[in-house]
């Protein structure tokens, strides 16, 4: 079982990941995002925890709508080196 894919999203409509991509109690129990509390910032706890800012670049995060609109500015910095 996996969290959903949502693609639309409005201003202050979701405070963590796990509500934005509808993740069950099954995953959400799991995950350490949410059992640490990282909802807003998943990406971080992610992918500078597994690998550094370089796995960021080229793991899953980057490609996620969450992460696109929490961070416009980091997305647009990634998006110029490719």
């Amino acid at each position: 079982m996996e969290c959903s894919s949502i693609v639309s999203f409005e201003e202050n409509e979701y405070h963590n990941c796990w509500e934005f991509m509808k993740c069950p109690e099954k995953i959400k129990k799991q995950c350490n995002v949410y059992l640490l509390d990282y909802g807003r910032d998943c990406w971080f706890f992610k992918e500078i925890r597994n690998g550094g800012i370089f796995r960021l670049y080229n793991g899953g995060c980057v490609k996620c709508t969450w992460f696109k609109k929490n961070n416009p500015e980091l997305t647009a910095m990634i998006e110029n080196l490719s």
